[in-house]
């Protein structure tokens, strides 16, 4: 079964599942890196940005906020090194992955992807833009009072 996984997370980072099936299979098998090869251009949009958002975010705080506050104001922002860390990161707090609706499939360039998070990635990635707006806002405060 192992090789079966190997196998199908092969085809996905490569092209994409060929069939619905083969998507099916990868949706099941929950693990949010290869989720992140499968998932629509819509939903990757939201994933992408929402990892910018939070990568922004922890900046400001390091740079900004006082030290004392720092790690309560981060615990909020998921961190990763790099977009496919911070789903699996995201998804190990918050499951989205298994609120999905595993049948939604969309066919894109040929090939099966997975659109059953988009409207929860789409709500996500707007929550963390306002997240961001407001940490920036507390940040101009925190040096404004610092100065």
């Amino acid at each position: 079964m192992r090789w079966f996984s190997i196998a199908l997370f092969a085809l996905a980072c490569t092209r994409g599942a060929k069939t619905p099936e083969e998507a099916r299979a990868l949706v099941a098998g929950g693990d949010p890196r290869l989720i992140y090869d499968l998932v629509d251009t819509q939903t990757r949009w939201s994933i992408d940005a929402t990892f910018k958002y939070h990568q922004q975010a922890l900046s400001a705080i390091e740079e900004s906020y006082p030290s004392d506050v720092q790690a309560r104001e981060k615990a909020r922002f998921v961190d990763g090194d790099d977009v496919h860390a911070f789903l699996a990161a995201y998804e190990a707090r918050y499951r989205v992955i298994a609120s999905g609706d595993k049948n939604a499939l969309v066919q894109e360039s040929g090939r099966w992807r997975w659109s059953g998070m988009r409207p929860q990635w789409d709500d996500i990635k707007l929550r963390a833009s306002h997240d961001l707006d407001t940490v920036r806002e507390s940040a101009a405060a925190y040096k404004r009072a610092a100065k």
